[in-house]
């Protein structure tokens, strides 16, 4: 050794430092243990089994994210969740390899332990499962569209979130949840079982949440998703402005014909990573469906109904929900089966109130309130009649041009608009072809566009960019 070297100088130190340990099975037992407890992550989990919904709340907006095209409005920020710890849940097995599997990639947790790289758009680049039938979807901004819907996942179905970056003209599959029930091709009820994610919303093209029986969330564009911390159980719909999100869950869960337990209206702002309970409304009737969708004035607006012949007293409320403000309001309508329709775009809101036969609506408008309870008053003309149906939706894009559909079995199904804020309707003069079992929901994320899902929604959509008179297809396809 050099004595003059300080390298070998310490180097020959710290070998006279080593003290030899015994090798015993018990010695190798304390090594393992400390070295998985050095990699273990922070991530809560990774994959998520548990959720809801096999079917759809097809209501006034449908499942379409508003107001992300011209027009944003805000709402003060809710305040945080309290709520302390996420849910533990099983992870989601490795993907397989067999032949002729439509791979997608396994969905892992946000939060600060997902990988910086996670923001990028299809990180794997994988295509579309050829079986996908998409459930729900949302318009993100930025030309960015993302939808959950049914696919194969190694072998079985499971609920698969696609992506588009380019408006629809490519697509690629962004997560899959293993593990997790199949949304379903034919669902008849507005709600599910406690095992299926079915609806999507985007508060932009990076944040966003996926619900069911559970609440999942992502702040990397739908590549990475985490546990969403929350009080109810299964999640009846959610909405998001950009700023806040509202949701509505249930104390029970849902066994795809009805939801039980209290109904919870809870929210926070997009960024943070829980939410707290706006409202709990004690309920001894099962609910059928709780919408909720944001108006352009900023207020989020509920409407819950309980399942038909149920029993009971309560027949259905709708709220508005403004911050921390819970306003019971009235639609104008005889009995409480009135749909609230937010406007994408405008000023005015609509109702559309069923008659006698429960499929021909009178609407009515009022200006868009964000605290009080809005003015109705009832548009003059006949009824839009949209025939028999298990699926009704409406959406508006303004205060003129309205969409209304129905579908949801085999030879059901219409579409019909209107130029003149719901006084007359009519047919598109360029609709689109009617699906087997019609229309599963319509909705409108700003401008002049309306968005159409059939009720077997194989690998497609419909959209119209000119206020509903022409409709073209888009397939969930890559090139």
């Amino acid at each position: 050794m050099n004595d003059n070297d300080p390298i070998e100088e310490f180097f020959a130190r710290e070998r006279g430092a080593i003290e030899p340990l015994p090798g015993q099975d018990e010695r190798w037992t304390e090594i393992v243990a400390a070295a998985r407890a050095r990699r273990r992550p922070s991530r809560a989990w990774v994959g998520y089994a548990a959720a809801a919904a096999a079917a759809l709340v097809a209501g006034a907006g449908g499942w379409m994210l508003r107001g992300i095209l011209p027009g944003d409005t805000t709402t003060p920020p809710l305040a945080s969740s309290t709520r302390s710890e996420p849910r533990t849940v099983p992870t989601s097995p490795a993907p397989s390899t067999s032949p002729g599997a439509s791979q997608t990639p396994d969905m892992t947790a946000s939060g600060s332990g997902a990988p910086s790289s996670a923001a990028s758009s299809n990180p794997t680049n994988l295509p579309v499962p050829q079986d996908f039938t998409l459930m729900s979807m949302s318009f993100a901004g930025d030309d960015t569209i993302l939808g959950i819907g049914s696919g194969t996942c190694s072998g079985p179905a499971c609920p698969v979130v696609i992506k588009s970056v380019d408006n629809g003209r490519t697509w690629n599959a962004a997560a899959s949840l293993r593990g997790a029930d199949s949304p379903g091709r034919g669902a008849l009820s507005h709600v599910g079982s406690d095992g299926a994610f079915t609806g999507i919303r985007m508060a932009n093209p990076q944040i966003g949440w996926i619900f069911g029986g559970g609440l999942l969330r992502t702040t990397t564009g739908g590549s990475y998703w985490g546990d969403y911390i929350h009080e109810g159980a299964a999640v009846l719909d959610l909405a998001t402005n950009g700023t806040d999100v509202v949701f509505t869950s249930v104390t029970g869960g849902c066994d795809a014909t009805k939801c039980t337990g209290d109904l919870l209206i809870e929210g926070a702002p997009v960024g943070d990573a829980r939410s707290r309970v706006i409202t709990r409304i004690p309920l001894s009737v099962p609910l059928d469906s709780a919408d909720v969708e944001f108006n352009q004035a900023g207020a989020a607006i509920v409407r819950a109904l309980p399942v038909a012949d149920a029993g009971g007293d309560w027949r259905g409320a709708s709220y508005l929900v403004s911050g921390a403000t819970v306003t019971q309001i009235d639609l104008d309508c005889p009995d409480s089966r009135g749909r609230y329709l937010a406007a994408a775009g405008g000023t005015m809101d609509f109702a559309a109130c069923p008659g006698a036969d429960a499929r021909a609506f009178s609407i009515s408008r009022a200006p868009q309130e964000r605290m009080a309870q809005p003015s109705w008053v009832r548009v003059d003309g006949p009824p839009v009649n949209l025939g028999p149906g298990v699926f009704v939706s409406f959406a508006a894009t303004d205060a003129d041009n309205l969409l209304a559909a129905s579908g949801g079995r085999e030879g059901q199904g219409t579409m019909l608009l209107s130029h003149d804020g719901g006084a007359t309707w009519r047919e598109p003069a360029d609709p689109a072809p009617l699906p087997d079992r019609g229309w599963r929901w319509v909705a409108s994320p700003g401008a002049d566009w309306f968005y159409a899902i059939p009720a077997d929604p194989i690998r497609g959509f419909w959209r119209s960019t000119d206020a509903g008179e022409s409709w073209s297809r888009v397939t969930l396809a890559n090139g």
